[in-house]
Protein backbone atom coordinates (compact mmCIF):
# COMPACT_ATOMS: atom_id res chain seq x y z
CA UNK A 1 0.00 0.00 0.00
CA UNK A 2 1.45 3.31 -0.87
CA UNK A 3 1.23 6.53 1.75
CA UNK A 4 -0.68 9.44 0.74
CA UNK A 5 1.53 11.65 3.00
CA UNK A 6 3.66 13.88 0.97
CA UNK A 7 7.14 14.87 2.19
CA UNK A 8 8.38 18.45 1.80
CA UNK A 9 10.49 17.73 -0.77
CA UNK A 10 8.08 16.33 -2.40
CA UNK A 11 5.41 19.37 -1.79
CA UNK A 12 8.67 21.94 -2.59
CA UNK A 13 8.74 20.38 -6.10
CA UNK A 14 4.90 20.41 -6.97
CA UNK A 15 4.97 24.09 -5.80
CA UNK A 16 8.03 24.88 -8.00
CA UNK A 17 6.73 22.80 -10.90
CA UNK A 18 3.58 24.25 -10.70
CA UNK A 19 4.75 28.40 -11.42
CA UNK A 20 7.52 26.89 -13.96
CA UNK A 21 4.78 25.45 -16.19
CA UNK A 22 2.03 27.82 -15.45
CA UNK A 23 4.20 31.12 -15.04
CA UNK A 24 6.03 30.54 -18.63
CA UNK A 25 4.36 33.78 -20.32
CA UNK A 26 6.19 35.80 -17.60
CA UNK A 27 2.68 37.14 -15.93
CA UNK A 28 3.44 34.39 -12.67
CA UNK A 29 0.93 32.67 -11.16
CA UNK A 30 -0.99 33.84 -8.32
CA UNK A 31 -0.94 32.01 -4.61
CA UNK A 32 -4.60 30.75 -5.16
CA UNK A 33 -3.66 29.08 -8.85
CA UNK A 34 -0.97 27.35 -6.81
CA UNK A 35 -3.06 26.04 -4.13
CA UNK A 36 -5.37 24.56 -6.54
CA UNK A 37 -2.57 22.79 -8.70
CA UNK A 38 -1.14 21.60 -5.71
CA UNK A 39 -3.76 20.89 -3.01
CA UNK A 40 -2.55 22.23 -0.72
CA UNK A 41 -4.70 24.32 1.64
CA UNK A 42 -3.91 28.31 2.17
CA UNK A 43 -2.18 27.96 5.72
CA UNK A 44 -0.01 25.32 4.58
CA UNK A 45 0.68 26.42 1.11
CA UNK A 46 1.54 30.37 2.44
CA UNK A 47 4.60 28.38 4.72
CA UNK A 48 5.77 26.98 2.04
CA UNK A 49 5.52 30.15 -0.70
CA UNK A 50 7.38 32.31 2.69
CA UNK A 51 9.92 29.56 2.67
CA UNK A 52 10.58 29.25 -0.67
CA UNK A 53 10.83 32.95 -1.57
CA UNK A 54 13.37 33.43 1.35
CA UNK A 55 15.47 30.66 0.56
CA UNK A 56 15.93 32.41 -3.15
CA UNK A 57 13.34 29.63 -5.05
CA UNK A 58 10.84 31.50 -5.74
CA UNK A 59 10.30 35.43 -6.25
CA UNK A 60 7.11 37.45 -5.72
CA UNK A 61 6.11 40.75 -7.57
CA UNK A 62 3.89 42.62 -4.89
CA UNK A 63 2.32 45.02 -7.28
CA UNK A 64 1.50 42.05 -10.14
CA UNK A 65 0.63 39.80 -6.74
CA UNK A 66 2.23 36.73 -8.77
CA UNK A 67 4.97 34.27 -8.28
CA UNK A 68 7.86 33.76 -10.32
CA UNK A 69 10.43 30.67 -9.93
CA UNK A 70 14.32 31.84 -9.88
CA UNK A 71 17.13 30.02 -11.27
CA UNK A 72 17.81 28.06 -7.99
CA UNK A 73 14.59 27.38 -8.34
CA UNK A 74 14.63 26.16 -11.58
CA UNK A 75 17.75 24.20 -10.41
CA UNK A 76 16.35 22.31 -8.05
CA UNK A 77 13.61 21.09 -9.97
CA UNK A 78 15.92 19.94 -12.03
CA UNK A 79 17.39 18.39 -9.22
CA UNK A 80 14.57 16.88 -8.20
CA UNK A 81 13.16 15.18 -11.31
CA UNK A 82 17.08 13.59 -11.74
CA UNK A 83 16.47 12.27 -8.27
CA UNK A 84 12.96 11.11 -8.99
CA UNK A 85 14.21 9.04 -12.20
CA UNK A 86 16.56 7.44 -10.25
CA UNK A 87 14.42 6.29 -7.72
CA UNK A 88 11.64 4.92 -10.28
CA UNK A 89 14.46 3.04 -12.37
CA UNK A 90 15.69 1.67 -8.43
CA UNK A 91 12.06 0.68 -8.24
CA UNK A 92 11.82 -1.17 -11.47
CA UNK A 93 15.20 -2.92 -10.28
CA UNK A 94 13.78 -4.07 -6.92
CA UNK A 95 10.10 -5.32 -8.48
CA UNK A 96 9.10 -8.71 -6.59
Amino acid sequence: MVSSVRSRTEITGRILEAVYDHGRDGIGVTQTRIGYIVYLNNGSLKEYLTSLTIHGLLSYDLAMRRYHITEKGVQFLELHSKLGDMMKKKEEEVEF
